[in-house]
Protein backbone atom coordinates (compact mmCIF):
# COMPACT_ATOMS: atom_id res chain seq x y z
CA UNK A 1 0.00 0.00 0.00
CA UNK A 2 1.41 3.66 -1.23
CA UNK A 3 0.96 6.45 0.87
CA UNK A 4 0.86 9.47 -0.45
CA UNK A 5 1.02 12.71 0.91
CA UNK A 6 -1.28 15.92 -1.02
CA UNK A 7 -0.73 18.88 1.73
CA UNK A 8 1.21 19.96 4.68
CA UNK A 9 -0.94 21.54 7.13
CA UNK A 10 0.42 24.12 9.59
CA UNK A 11 0.87 23.41 13.73
CA UNK A 12 1.04 26.69 15.78
CA UNK A 13 2.05 27.92 19.18
CA UNK A 14 2.22 30.42 21.11
CA UNK A 15 5.36 31.44 22.27
CA UNK A 16 6.10 34.27 25.00
CA UNK A 17 9.66 36.26 24.37
CA UNK A 18 9.54 39.46 26.97
CA UNK A 19 11.29 42.21 25.44
CA UNK A 20 12.84 43.76 27.74
CA UNK A 21 12.99 44.92 31.73
CA UNK A 22 13.29 48.30 33.05
CA UNK A 23 14.12 49.35 36.44
CA UNK A 24 12.21 52.32 37.56
CA UNK A 25 13.20 54.37 40.66
CA UNK A 26 11.16 56.28 42.89
CA UNK A 27 12.50 58.64 45.70
CA UNK A 28 10.79 58.40 48.88
CA UNK A 29 11.43 61.75 51.03
CA UNK A 30 11.75 60.94 54.45
CA UNK A 31 10.71 63.64 57.30
CA UNK A 32 12.46 64.20 60.19
CA UNK A 33 10.89 66.45 63.10
CA UNK A 34 13.22 69.19 64.99
CA UNK A 35 13.97 67.14 67.90
CA UNK A 36 15.21 63.82 65.70
CA UNK A 37 12.67 62.13 67.63
CA UNK A 38 10.18 61.28 64.75
CA UNK A 39 10.37 60.90 61.52
CA UNK A 40 7.85 59.82 58.55
CA UNK A 41 8.25 58.80 55.18
CA UNK A 42 5.95 59.96 51.84
CA UNK A 43 3.67 57.65 50.03
CA UNK A 44 5.27 55.47 47.38
CA UNK A 45 3.46 54.19 44.62
CA UNK A 46 1.68 50.78 45.18
CA UNK A 47 2.84 47.25 44.67
CA UNK A 48 0.73 44.20 44.44
CA UNK A 49 3.33 42.12 46.96
CA UNK A 50 5.10 44.39 49.66
CA UNK A 51 8.70 43.82 49.22
CA UNK A 52 8.17 41.60 46.20
CA UNK A 53 9.80 41.79 42.90
CA UNK A 54 6.55 40.85 41.30
CA UNK A 55 5.37 44.22 39.89
CA UNK A 56 1.70 44.72 37.93
CA UNK A 57 3.30 44.50 34.81
CA UNK A 58 5.76 41.74 35.37
CA UNK A 59 2.36 39.78 37.08
CA UNK A 60 0.78 40.53 33.87
CA UNK A 61 3.34 38.98 31.55
CA UNK A 62 2.81 35.73 33.37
Amino acid sequence: MAVSFTEKEPAKRLVFHPASFEVIEHHVEVYVSADGGNFAHAERPADPFRNSLATASLVAGI
